[in-house]
């Protein structure tokens, strides 16, 4: 097969296999859209909340986050996704190939999780319903940007890695990195989404560029992460 025919053929086995799982993360990201909605809504100061959510929740769009496999510990201790990776190795298909299959489906993902939440929150929300079509879409696209390149991550801690991480690691990272700096942000009356509203206004095509620019060197250096952690590591042992 060449790459395209590997890219093709392990994307729709993994979504006819996954469908529960989609489903199950179409409703976790309507719950996290109306979360979104009654924030912006609110009287009270939501920066911090609200930044919690664009920078910790919109990464996960990249994976089934909906699937048990994410939040059952139980379960990952079973390692489901070294499993996965060890009966991917057993097929005719190239390292490159399932790589890159894992990679474009994150990008697939991203889109329709990213085009799901960012509609459903345009029209209830008072303070986006005020901006144009063409700036909100600025918005969503630099958000989108964001998504996939951090969640990109998710990858590498699915192959990469022990299944315990994925549970983790994010927790880690959330709880030491991002809400510190959220709260030091907010104190100083520096919020994160209001912030890039502003640049999708005032900055609406180059900040989207710059946004795109940024995400494809990361997720390019994620992809060859990846690929030489997936070439060198022992399954036997994990």
């Amino acid at each position: 097969m060449s790459i395209r025919q590997e890219i093709l053929y392990l994307i729709r086995y993994e979504l006819k296999r996954s469908w529960p799982a989609l489903i199950g993360t179409f409703l976790f990201t309507s719950i996290f859209g109306i979360a979104t909605i009654i924030l912006f809504n609110s009287n009270i100061n939501s920066g911090f909340s609200l930044d919690f959510i664009f920078i910790t929740v919109l990464p996960y769009f990249c994976t089934l986050y909906g699937a048990k496999e994410y939040w059952s510990i139980s379960k990952l201790k079973q390692d489901p996704f070294t499993q996965q990776l060890a009966w991917y190795r057993t097929l005719p298909i190239s390292l490159h190939g399932f790589t890159m299959s894992r990679m474009v489906l994150s990008l697939v993902l991203v889109l329709v999780m990213s085009t799901s939440f960012f509609l459903s929150i345009y029209p209830f929300s008072k303070p986006i319903h005020s901006m144009d079509a063409g700036h909100y879409l600025s918005f969503a696209l630099m958000w989108t940007a964001y998504a996939f390149s951090v969640g990109s991550a998710y990858t590498y801690l699915e192959w990469c890695k022990r299944g315990i991480w994925i549970f983790w690691g994010p927790i880690i990272v959330m709880t030491v990195i991002v809400c510190p700096i959220i709260f030091w942000l907010n104190v100083f009356r520096v919020n994160v989404v209001q912030w890039t509203i502003h640049l999708s206004i005032t900055h609406p095509i180059l900040s989207v560029l710059i946004a795109w620019m940024s995400a494809a060197c990361l997720i390019i250096g994620w992809f060859f992460v990846i690929k030489k952690q997936i070439h060198t590591r022992d399954l036997a042992i994990d």
